[in-house]
């Protein structure tokens, strides 16, 4: 990104200026490991998470209790889901109430970090 050039008198928020903002740097703390990935379904979207948002999933992350993850299911498919760790097990629970319960019936496959939605469609 190009950097601003002020003409003429100094602004008066010129002692307020910021560095440029980088997405990238900012959406991406391991770029090796983050993927792109559509989210597809309203299983999620009590927690923001709408059809066809992007996702960028970090697969270098640990996962936490409570966090949004991306799953492998024995159905071999992708599910995005959050993911309740307790003292029984691991869980996975769509924000709809449904729960894939035995860690056998999925396996972590990254931590979502950051959706992305378009807000201006063509038609």
């Amino acid at each position: 990104m190009s950097k601003i050039t002020h003409t003429g008198f100094q602004s008066p928020a010129g002692d307020y200026e910021e560095d440029d903002i980088r997405i990238d740097q900012y959406l991406l703390r391991n770029p090796y490991a983050t993927f792109v990935m559509r989210m597809q379904g309203d299983a999620m979207k009590k927690v923001g998470l709408f059809h066809n948002d992007l996702l960028l999933v970090d697969k270098s992350l640990p996962p936490k209790n409570n966090s949004i993850v991306v799953a492998w299911s024995n159905k071999h498919e992708f599910i995005v889901r959050r993911l309740l760790i307790s003292d029984t097990g691991m869980y996975l629970l769509s924000e709809q109430g449904h729960i894939i319960g035995k860690k056998n019936d999925f396996t972590i496959w990254g931590v979502v970090t950051f959706s992305i939605r378009h807000h201006h469609w063509k038609k």
